[in-house]
């Protein structure tokens, strides 16, 4: 993707990101993309994307999972470890 331009159409961010127009759509009306953060809607209503609030997004996927950023090359665990799996104990209760 190019970073030529701050401000990319929906159209055209849809032609660079393999999502088609209606999964972008879809994912601002989830609020995956938050207005003002990662688009921006002119005077007229279209929906202009940030492409660095876009790129952000798009690698905050790995950093939760803790993968390395390619932009940075620094990794992040955002979650806490899993705990080791151990054995459940059980209480063995006699009823008389």
């Amino acid at each position: 993707m190019s970073l030529d331009l701050p401000l990319i159409t929906i159209k055209k961010l849809a032609i660079e990101s393999g999502y088609s127009e209606f999964a972008l759509r879809s994912k601002i009306a989830r609020g995956d993309f938050a207005e003002g953060i990662h688009f921006i809607k002119a005077p007229d209503g279209r929906i202009h994307f940030i492409v660095k609030g876009y790129l952000s997004w798009l690698e905050s996927s790995h950093i939760e999972k803790g993968f390395k950023s390619p932009s940075t090359g620094i990794t992040r665990d955002i979650a806490p470890p899993s705990p080791s799996h151990q054995p459940k104990t059980t209480l063995n209760t006699q009823v008389n």
